[in-house]
Formats: C-alpha cells, sequence, structure tokens
C-alpha cells in the first residue's frame, strides 16, 4: 500500500479540495491510502466522503493563532507519523509557510509535492510571505506542480513545473435534460427561465459585487432570468444586502454550499465568472464539461479555455457589455456534449490520477 498525506489550510467545498478529493474518488484505493492534514477545524460533506472512503484527518492548530504551537504540532506530528507516509502533497494558494514542508523533508519523506492552485493572491501580508517563502521550496520539496502556466509563475518563477490538470469525472457532467427538470422544479424555476450560473466563495477576488452589476443589466434585456449563487464566505451577507437595496431579491438565489454542482449546473443556461484573478478555476472546468457558454474575465488563464463557447470580457468594461455577450452567448444556443474537447486536453481524471499514482510510488 502506497500512502498519501494531502496537505491543506483546510477542508471547504471549494475548488482545491474538489480537486483532492477527485483524485481519491479515482485512485485505486486497494494500492492507494490518503489522509489529509488541515490547520482548521472542517466538518462537510466533502470531509464526510472523504472519511467514508477510509481518510482519516490530522487538525493542527493554525499559525496564525500561535505560531510556537504552530512549529511544535508539526514536529511532533511528522516524527510520530513520517514512517507511515510515501509522499506529502501539499495543496494551496499561495506557500504563507514552508513549515510543513521543512518537517515532511525533515523527517525523510520520500516523495515531497508542492501543488500551486492560484496565480495570485489577497493581502500584502501573505503575498510578503509567499513571495520569501518560495525562494526555499527547492531545499524540502523533490516535485512541482501546478494547474497552469500562470500558476506555475506565481509560485516557482522561472522553475520548471508540471501543469496538472484539474481532471474531473466527465461522467457526472453530460447533457441530461431530466436531471436540468428535476433541479429546476426543486429551485422553483420555469423552464425558459434564463438561468445564469455562479460557483464561489463570497470574497473579493470572486467578484461578486461586479457580477450583481452585470446580472441587474440583464434583467434591463431578459427580464426573465435569475442568478443562481453557489458558495458561501465572509462578503455573503454584504452581497445580499447589494442585492437587496438593486430590489432584485426575487431574481437572485444564494444557494449555500452544495456537494451536487454537477447536478446543479444543470439547471443553468449560463456560467459568468469575473474573477479579479484564478489559476485554473476548477469549477469552470466542471462549467465546460456540463456544456455551459461560459463568460469570463480577462484575468482568467488562456489555460483554462477549453471549448469553443468560453469567451473572455475585459474588467474594464461596463456591465451592459458583459450583459450583452452574455445575451449573445445563449442566443440559439444548443447544448451538446463537450466531453472531447475535455478529453484531447487531458481534463480527464483518470489520466491526472494515473500521472499522480505514478509519482507517489517513485522512490
Amino acid at each position: 500500500m502506497t500512502n498519501i498525506l494531502f496537505i491543506s489550510e483546510h477542508f471547504n467545498v471549494a475548488g482545491t479540495e474538489t480537486f483532492m478529493l477527485n483524485v481519491v474518488r479515482a485512485s485505486d484505493r486497494t494500492q492507494y491510502h490518503f489522509d489529509f492534514l488541515i490547520f482548521r477545524p472542517t466538518e462537510n460533506k466533502y470531509r464526510e466522503e472523504a472519511e467514508d472512503m477510509g481518510c482519516n484527518f490530522y487538525t493542527l492548530p493554525p499559525r496564525r493563532e500561535s505560531p510556537v504551537r504552530y512549529l511544535c504540532s508539526l514536529n511532533m506530528f511528522f516524527k510520530n507519523h513520517a514512517k507511515n507516509y510515501d509522499a506529502v502533497h501539499w495543496c494551496g494558494g499561495a506557500i504563507s509557510s514552508i513549515a510543513p514542508l521543512y518537517y515532511a523533508n525533515k523527517y525523510n519523506i520520500t516523495n515531497i509535492i508542492v501543488h500551486s492552485h492560484n496565480s495570485s493572491c489577497s493581502g500584502i501580508h501573505t503575498y510578503l510571505l509567499h513571495s520569501l517563502f518560495r525562494r526555499f521550496l527547492p531545499i524540502c520539496c523533490t516535485h512541482f506542480f501546478a494547474c497552469s502556466t500562470l500558476s506555475s509563475e506565481f509560485f516557482f518563477g522561472k522553475r520548471e513545473a508540471i501543469v496538472i490538470k484539474n481532471g474531473i469525472d466527465l461522467r457526472k457532467y453530460k447533457v441530461n435534460g431530466d436531471i436540468r427538470n428535476e433541479c429546476r422544479k426543486e429551485m422553483g424555476i420555469g423552464r425558459e427561465t434564463l438561468v445564469i450560473g455562479h460557483v464561489g466563495r463570497f470574497e473579493e477576488v470572486k467578484n461578486h459585487s461586479f457580477l450583481i452589476e452585470i446580472f441587474n443589466e440583464l434583467l434591463q434585456k431578459r427580464e426573465d432570468s435569475i442568478l443562481l449563487l453557489i458558495g458561501k464566505g465572509s462578503l455573503e451577507d454584504n452581497i445580499k444586502e447589494k442585492v437587496k437595496t438593486m430590489g432584485i431579491e426575487n431574481k437572485v438565489l444564494f444557494m449555500g454550499e452544495r456537494s451536487d454542482i454537477d447536478r446543479c449546473m444543470q439547471a443553468m443556461d449560463c456560467f459568468v465568472m469575473p474573477s479579479l484573478y484564478e489559476g485554473l478555476p476548477f469549477v469552470l472546468v466542471e462549467a465546460q464539461a456540463a456544456a455551459l457558454p461560459c463568460l469570463i474575465s480577462d484575468t482568467v488563464n488562456d489555460d483554462a479555455v477549453i471549448t469553443p463557447y468560453t469567451i473572455k470580457a475585459s474588467l474594464s468594461d461596463k456591465a451592459e457589455v458583459w450583459a450583452d455577450k452574455i445575451i449573445k452567448l445563449t442566443a440559439n444556443y444548443n447544448r451538446t456534449d463537450t466531453s472531447r474537447y475535455l478529453k484531447e486536453k487531458g481534463f480527464s481524471i483518470e489520466d491526472t490520477v494515473r500521472y499522480l499514482e505514478s509519482i507517489y510510488s517513485s522512490k
């Protein structure tokens, strides 16, 4: 049995966690076992599923709470557990601490992978720590992965890294009219209503405020429209207040965290992502696998454009311009199977996992 320890700041229902969970789902679990080391207590359906597949979760004190406790607990954890693991796979958006990788190296874990999942970060403090610690990655890591070329540049500069595609189970996202009608009925949405979808945590980087402005402009052109927002986050109440102030509460559905994103996407007609920055957004891969036309910001890496039905718009454009593009994208759109595009570009989870298994097992 090859044992792998995933390390992540937390285990929320979000893109990086979806990647890790998909790896566990698609791996040969008679040959590969996965555990998780996190730094924020997490209880959700993702964790429940991971535990049902045999994964153990270890939660240590976060760095910001007490740096001394953080370092001591990491040292003790790897001193006691390092012998149990053949590989460490760190996944995250920024290197704000190199300590987990340092202790994995100190206690002689053979394969230490650092995997970049973003192309920028928020906050000057995080940025400064990232700029400092990324210089030390070659000292304690054996493999360098990134979800896109931009993400690689952000994490590793000129150092060569392997781009690991955010592979998904394409079968789950195949167009299904029965599921579409069922989901819309559950959500109280008519069959002919234009449904604009977005999946992302309510944080500044996702740019929900601008998304609401785009949707408000769309309503002036297509009154029978609904905006479906899936996710949670610190700015959710602010966005709800903005929606209320604009008088469009009955047109915006806040769905919270969902573990059935594949089903929800069947109910959508267009996926819109006006993010300030991204690595290679996992949910955008899912939206394209679900054969949705997608409108994304020009800050999103070109690597993320997989199907011909995904176009970009500038964040400097007015909301009305974005609304016009949505109208054009969805007019007479024939939603058909797009799996061939994702397979051709390596976004099948089977391809991703077979490669990772070869790394986990290497000596």
